[in-house]
């Protein structure tokens, strides 16, 4: 690729594939805008014939004038749901489908139940702190455009940018921290969907009280006894939809070392803290801009996460995000940022 993957909004499907009587910003066909860099990669992954059977669904929706709430587009989150094809008949959700290069094989969860979604053990890194899901709102919410850009050197998967025409895109050249000092890919494992998921490793704590401005001390908060977490109300759906941006379903972030809890305040919601993690002991495994693979520890250097990105140094307590200085979380943090000014490595 001439550029790297995007985290949500990804050109090759929000741009090409116009909303049939769309007018303003928001032209892009339902559902596609949290389809995550899994899909764009496929062609790379020996999937190219997988590739081009999703592009034939959205032409399907915009030929057949059904471009926001219809059956053309597979959903991402509803494995089960059928897809509607061009001659009226059905087939089978494309997202249902599992690839066995996309799960761990250490993972004890990982396997697809029922009629849903298909799991992905590799996340990919959008930073050291949570993010919106698109940078700018569509005029569909606010219709304002926003003017922040802390975002330029945070994670690796960035949000791509749907503001009036624009786009946000990088390539390897804006990895200016080092290719061999900056995350792209770390394991996380599966919740088992079976059960009310309360392993530290795999289940995901909900709180409401998450905002954007909780710093990351917040999902230590909720370590409980024996490798448990303590919330009173958990998910178990980390990692199983492997088309999908959202959440904790594809991202994670570089706030807390490896196999630390999780927590975000509700399903779809990408405020939180999503963590790397896996069944090797005391840590995970990571990928890095240059090809190579590091494990690391759960004792990785994560500096102080009892404050938001950028205290004390010019960063915003209630949106951190907008902050574009070095970062506030150690090494660790420091390997999750693409351009803020560090060459930390483990």
């Amino acid at each position: 690729m001439q550029r790297c993957p995007t985290g949500s909004y990804e050109p090759i499907w929000v741009e090409p594939y116009i909303r049939p009587g769309s007018t303003g910003t928001l032209t892009r066909l339902d559902r596609v805008d949290v389809w995550n860099f899994h899909t764009v990669l496929l062609p790379y992954m020996e999937q190219q014939a997988f590739f081009e059977r999703l592009k034939t669904h959205c032409q399907n929706a915009v030929n057949a004038g059904s471009g926001y709430s219809n059956q053309y587009i597979p959903d991402q989150r509803s494995g089960g749901t059928a897809v509607l094809n061009a001659d009226g008949t059905t087939s089978p959700n494309p997202f249902n489908t599992e690839f066995n290069g996309l799960l761990c094989p250490s993972g004890g969860n990982n396997r697809q139940v029922g009629t849903y979604n298909s799991c992905s053990n590799y996340f990919g890194c959008k930073g050291d702190v949570s993010t919106p899901h698109r940078e700018v709102p569509n005029t569909g919410s606010s219709g304002t455009p926003s003017t922040w850009d802390g975002l330029n050197c945070r994670g690796f998967f960035q949000n791509g940018r749907m503001d009036y025409g624009g786009k946000k895109t990088i390539d390897f050249a804006a990895i200016t921290d080092g290719l061999s000092n900056t995350v792209v890919f770390a394991e996380s494992a599966s919740s088992n969907p079976r059960i009310d998921d309360r392993n530290v490793i795999t289940g995901v704590a909900q709180d409401t009280s998450i905002t954007w401005g909780s710093t990351p001390s917040v999902c230590l908060a909720f370590r409980g006894a024996g490798g448990m977490l303590n919330a009173t109300t958990v998910s178990s759906w980390k990692a199983r939809n492997w088309a999908e941006s959202r959440s904790a379903n594809s991202a994670f972030f570089t706030a807390l070392p490896p196999n630390t809890p999780t927590c975000i305040p509700s399903q779809d919601d990408n405020r939180g803290y999503i963590n790397a993690s896996s069944y090797h002991g005391g840590g995970a495994n990571t990928s890095l801009c240059d090809g190579s693979v590091k494990f690391i520890s759960e004792t990785i250097n994560c500096g102080d996460p009892t404050k938001y990105l950028g205290e004390g140094v010019g960063g915003d307590s209630t949106n951190p995000y907008k902050f574009s200085g070095a970062s506030t979380y150690g090494v660790w943090g420091a390997m999750g940022t693409i351009g803020c000014g560090e060459a930390a490595s483990p």
